[in-house]
């Protein structure tokens, strides 16, 4: 037994840090990283807006406070998420131009959909403008649309056809509280919803 631990073993065990310069390793690190990094930041998106609900609908806080958190987590959340959906479908489509067009479109939706949403989501809330509330609801309902829309084409590009089904079922789950105007009760389900498509 002294033999097998002794100084022999000692020598022959690997010691030290990768000494390579393999520049696919080195990639292949990076990306990880960016990935598992686009995870968390999809995740961490979900705190302020799940802690945004709870003052602006108890009168727990200020609603600055409120309107404040909930736009900011739910951009968090919807560009987050379109990354990682895109930092899949590069291990599935092999396509540059199709892979190109998807990133361009992402950004292109963030920088759409999310500046106006924060904007009318302040305005609506910190203005006596009767038109804005109004605004908001139909931005709201156009912006889930849209992004359901957009889910469902990027869904088509994925073989598990199962997760597939289930994550269709909880968008039209999500769509009819949307449009049945039942506001509180389709804020929850809605970062849930996000919640579980970033798994």
């Amino acid at each position: 037994m002294r033999e097998r631990w002794g100084p022999q073993w000692q020598r022959r065990r690997i010691v030290g840090a990768y000494q390579g310069n393999s520049f696919a390793i080195k990639g292949c690190t990076i990306e990880l990283i960016a990935i598992v990094l686009l995870l968390v930041t999809a995740g961490l998106g979900i705190i302020p807006d799940a802690i945004g609900l709870f003052p602006k609908y108890f009168a727990l806080a200020p609603l600055a406070l409120a309107i404040t958190l909930t736009p900011f987590g739910w951009c968090i959340i919807l560009t987050g998420q379109s990354l990682v959906l895109y930092s899949r479908l590069n291990v599935m489509v092999q396509s540059k131009i199709l892979l190109r067009s998807i990133i361009y479109l992402s950004i292109t939706d963030t920088i759409i959909f999310s500046v106006p949403q924060i904007i009318v989501t302040f305005g609506s809330a910190l203005t006596c403008n009767r038109r804005l509330p109004r605004f908001f609801n139909t931005w709201g309902k156009n912006t889930i649309d849209l992004f359901i829309v957009a889910t469902l084409r990027l869904l088509r590009l994925y073989p598990i056809r199962s997760i597939n089904v289930i994550t269709i079922m909880m968008n039209i789950s999500l769509l009819v509280l949307v449009y049945l105007n039942y506001f509180l009760i389709q804020s929850f389900p809605k970062t849930v919803l996000h919640a579980t498509r970033l798994k």
